[in-house]
C-alpha cells in the first residue's frame, strides 16, 4: 500500500504529513527580513527545495515533533501525532487529544492514532503497564511508609504540620487522607 499525503493543517504549500507518520517540506519561496542595516524592514526572497523532515524525539514523554519554519513568522515545535490527526482525522474535539493506540510515542501511524479523552489517555496506560502508580513515580516525594505514617498521624497531629514534617503540601496530605 502506498504512502498517503495530506497538508499539514494551516501550513498548506509548505508542508505534508503521510498516513505513515512522516513530514516534508515542499519546494516554495521564503520571504526573510534583512535584519542589517539602518533599514530593518527591507526582505529578501529564497527558493527553498523541499526535503523530508528529521524527526527529534522530546524529553518529556519522548513524542517526535518537527520544526515548521517560514520566513517572516518565524518557526513553531510541533509534535507529530497531531500533525497526522489534524491532516487525516480533522480537528481535535474539545477536550480530547490525539491518543497512540500502542502506547508507544514514537508510532505515528495513522493506524496507530486516534481522538480520546484524558481518562482514556490512563486506561490505554494502565493497559500498556506503562502508567505508574506511588513512590515509582519520578515525581514522588515520600514512600509508601510515609504516607502510611501520615495516616496513622492524622488524628493527633494537624494536616499543616503534617505537611512540613514531611516536605509535601497541605493539598497532598489530604489526598493521601482520602484515599
Amino acid at each position: 500500500m502506498s504512502e498517503m499525503w495530506k497538508p499539514v493543517v494551516g501550513r498548506e504549500g509548505e508542508y505534508e504529513v503521510s498516513d505513515q507518520g512522516r513530514v516534508r517540506s515542499l519546494d516554495r519561496v521564503v520571504v526573510q527580513a534583512i535584519a542589517r542595516g539602518p533599514d530593518r524592514s527591507r526582505t529578501v526572497s529564497r527558493r527553498m527545495r523541499g526535503r523530508m523532515l528529521r524527526p527529534v524525539k522530546a524529553k518529556s514523554g519522548g513524542y517526535l515533533r518537527v520544526s515548521l519554519s517560514s520566513g517572516m513568522s518565524g518557526s513553531r515545535i510541533r509534535k507529530i501525532h497531531q500533525l497526522v490527526c489534524e491532516a487525516f482525522v480533522g480537528p481535535c474535539p474539545e477536550g480530547q487529544m490525539p491518543l497512540h493506540g500502542d502506547g508507544d510515542p514514537t508510532n505515528n501511524r495513522l493506524s496507530n492514532l486516534r481522538y480520546g479523552t484524558g481518562c482514556d489517555n490512563v486506561a490505554d496506560a494502565m493497559a500498556h503497564g506503562t502508567f505508574v502508580l506511588g513512590e515509582d513515580r519520578p515525581q514522588a516525594k515520600i514512600t509508601e511508609a510515609d504516607a502510611g505514617a501520615i495516616k496513622a498521624l492524622l488524628p493527633t497531629v494537624s494536616m499543616g504540620r503534617l505537611g512540613r514534617m514531611f516536605g509535601i503540601s497541605t493539598s497532598a496530605v489530604a489526598q493521601i487522607r482520602d484515599g
